[in-house]
């Protein structure tokens, strides 16, 4: 099976960023370079800027757009990577959900308790339930969809994205692709 790319938008924020644009988006692939180089063999192969945007017919060098440059494309990326990040929940929810014993499912206050055994004996309900515990953690994965690079977490709380869609201008956004960990080819 060939993996292909997952895009992911790395959220900075734009204070202290250069004056100048193009100074700017270079600083932005810095930090950016900075943040993903550790994981590489880890997490993903590797990483490069999502130069083009196919849908638009536009680049964008380093595959930066600076909030106060743009603004509604800063908006309709971030939109785009936020869709991205809910359809990775629902993914890892429902194969963790779908795993559960619901025998076990029962209801504290008005809370669902869902309990989960990740010993190993179900491979998939502990990837499923690992993903959830890593990106709650602050984890950087390649299918979180965004990461915010001051917050260091894929997931804020709601008035926090409400806060960056009415202010782009404090923010820079990095579109890259990261590349799925080869697997070795064994001839089969």
């Amino acid at each position: 099976m060939v993996m292909t790319a997952r895009p992911l938008a790395l959220i900075v924020p734009a204070a202290g960023l250069p004056k100048d644009d193009s100074t700017a988006q270079c600083a932005v692939w810095s930090a950016a370079a900075s943040l993903l180089q550790p994981d590489i063999g880890k997490k993903f192969s590797k990483f490069y800027p999502q130069l083009r945007l196919e849908k638009r017919g536009i680049c964008v060098p380093f595959g930066v757009t600076l909030g106060r440059a743009n603004p509604p494309l800063f908006r309709d990326l971030y939109r785009e990577a936020l869709d991205r990040q809910s359809d990775a929940v629902t993914y890892h929810l429902a194969g963790m959900l779908s795993r559960l014993d619901p025998d076990h499912i029962f209801k504290r206050d008005e809370t669902m308790i869902c309990p989960v055994v990740v010993d190993g004996s179900d491979p998939e309900l502990m990837a499923h339930s690992l993903w959830h515990l890593e990106v709650s953690q602050g984890e950087l994965l390649p299918d979180c969809g965004v990461y915010y690079v001051a917050q260091k977490r894929a997931l804020i709380h709601p008035k926090e994205v409400e806060q960056i869609v009415a202010h782009p201008e404090r923010h820079a956004l990095c579109m890259v692709n990261l590349e799925p960990p080869e697997v070795p080819d064994h001839g089969i």
